[in-house]
């Protein structure tokens, strides 16, 4: 049973889509294009999976395997011949992994950053970048935080009009926006876990009455954070006060 159903929903989706290809038209006039696009652009990223990266592509200039500063020769000149112009790895949070920042700190600074006012990547940014590396840390995260979102909407603004209309994209966007959803619960759930680890009954009263005065009583994320840090202050003075 569940098979056929499988089945029918792939037919539904099949016919759906060649019903909307029916009916979308694109015209391309490859003559009046003036803009180069920079090849850079284009990039491709190496995941961190299992011995993708370790043994597979970085071995380490001291390596028995043949390599080139490092990187597997034959790894090498296979992505040579693909001729991609960027190779980014690595990717992700590698804080831990490399000891840059451990999960308090971690967690402090998205306190922080979520207290300012601006997109929390970019507070974010900031205030990891100043505190790895100062000034110049603080330039190099936030551009290498901005840049690709640049690059990323600009393209994207540019064929939004031309493809908003069509369904399968009305529907990836649908689905981006269920899975951008699933992301933010996930670092929640994570988040609420290391307050969890804490045992600490004042800690789990904040969180609570944060989530309350957010989801029910539609209470600004500013003041909930301003409040939450303020009473993180008053229990930290009043801890003082009492083991003195």
């Amino acid at each position: 049973m569940r098979n056929k159903l499988l089945f029918s929903s792939v037919l539904l989706a099949a016919s759906v889509s060649l019903s909307a290809q029916k009916n979308a038209t694109i015209t391309l006039h490859a003559d009046q294009g003036t803009q180069v696009i920079p090849k850079e652009i284009y990039g491709q990223f190496a995941e961190h999976l299992g011995t993708c990266i370790y043994g597979g592509l970085w071995v380490g200039e001291n390596s028995d395997i043949p390599n080139i500063k490092g990187y597997r020769t034959d790894v090498f000149n296979a992505l040579k011949e693909l001729q991609i112009p960027v190779l980014r790895w690595p990717g992700g949070c590698f804080a831990d992994e490399y000891h840059w920042i451990d999960e308090k700190e971690m967690l402090d600074l998205i306190a922080i950053a979520q207290s300012a006012p601006g997109a929390i990547a970019v507070n974010g940014s900031i205030v990891v970048g100043y505190k790895l590396a100062g000034l110049i840390g603080v330039v190099t995260a936030v551009f290498g935080t901005l840049l690709p979102q640049f690059v990323i909407i600009a393209a994207i603004s540019v064929c939004y009009q031309i493809f908003c209309k069509n369904f399968i994209v009305s529907q990836m966007l649908l689905g981006m926006q269920a899975g951008v959803g699933a992301v933010i619960a996930v670092v929640v759930y994570e988040m609420a876990g290391e307050v969890a680890k804490q045992k600490d009954a004042i800690s789990w009263i904040i969180m609570a009455a944060a989530f309350l005065a957010a989801t029910v009583f539609q209470v600004n994320v500013v003041y909930i954070v301003i409040a939450s840090g303020l009473l993180g202050f008053l229990r930290s003075k009043y801890g003082k006060r009492k083991i003195s």
